[in-house]
């Protein structure tokens, strides 16, 4: 009966590493949506920023436009101003010139702002796609690394599953789904006796009962919670 408790140990720790690799193998795909989130914010920053640049870039377009259209009327109404017959239609050509002078002057301030704007935010855009082109290289790297990953666990898990079957075949049926079902409602099926006490709940055991679980001429199960009892020097 001890090789049985034993082989059973033997299962519940290939069980355990198999958990393990599939509970790192259900982390990857995270992983990597974490890595494609790092590069789909990256160039939205990016994206935002041009954006940002181009508007400033049609505002300036419209903004020199408007100021050259202007400078035309403003021309005109000069040369009008000469020729004017009246007093009142003197009055009204000042007026308007006066009204486009300011509007030339406004347009002229809001030029050199929109120039300074615009070249900070070009500085801004080209750190901004170096960072870019730094994340994409280094997501790049991750993401292969996690493919490397997700392969070598496959592969853990593939040769662990055979080296389960193949303990499984040294243990009866009925053991096995003893150990199964107490496995689906514990976790660890298999826990030792040691200092007196089960392992797996800490309850203090009987003396009498721990000399039967020691002797291991039959599985004992602990009464708090129900998990195979192994004398402990027997599988350390």
């Amino acid at each position: 009966m001890k090789k049985v408790l034993k082989k059973l140990c033997e299962l519940q720790a290939v069980d355990s590493d198999i958990a393990a690799f599939r509970i790192k193998l259900i982390e990857i795909p995270k992983k990597e949506q974490t890595s494609d989130e790092n590069v789909k914010r990256a160039e939205e920053i990016v994206q935002d920023i041009d954006a940002e640049l181009r508007k400033k870039e049609i505002f300036r377009e419209t903004t020199e436009r408007e100021t050259r259209e202007a400078r035309m009327s403003l021309s005109k109404h000069n040369t009008q101003l000469l020729m004017a017959k009246t007093n009142r239609e003197y009055s009204a050509l000042l007026k308007e010139i006066e009204e486009e002078q300011k509007s030339i002057e406004k347009a002229e301030e809001e030029t050199i702002t929109n120039i300074m704007e615009m070249e900070e935010l070009s500085k801004k855009l080209e750190k901004r796609k170096k960072e870019l082109e730094e994340i994409k290289r280094k997501e790049k790297a991750e993401r292969e690394n996690l493919s490397k990953m997700r392969k070598q666990l496959e592969m853990e898990i593939e040769q662990k599953s055979a080296e389960r079957q193949q303990i499984a075949t040294h243990i009866s049926a009925s053991y096995l789904t003893t150990y199964e079902r107490i496995r689906k409602g514990r976790g660890n099926a298999v826990v030792t006796v040691k200092d007196g006490m089960c392992t797996g709940c800490n309850t203090l055991l009987p003396p009498q009962f721990i000399t039967l679980v020691r002797n291991g001429r039959k599985i004992y199960t602990c009464e708090q919670c129900g998990r195979i009892l192994v004398w402990h020097e027997d599988v350390e």
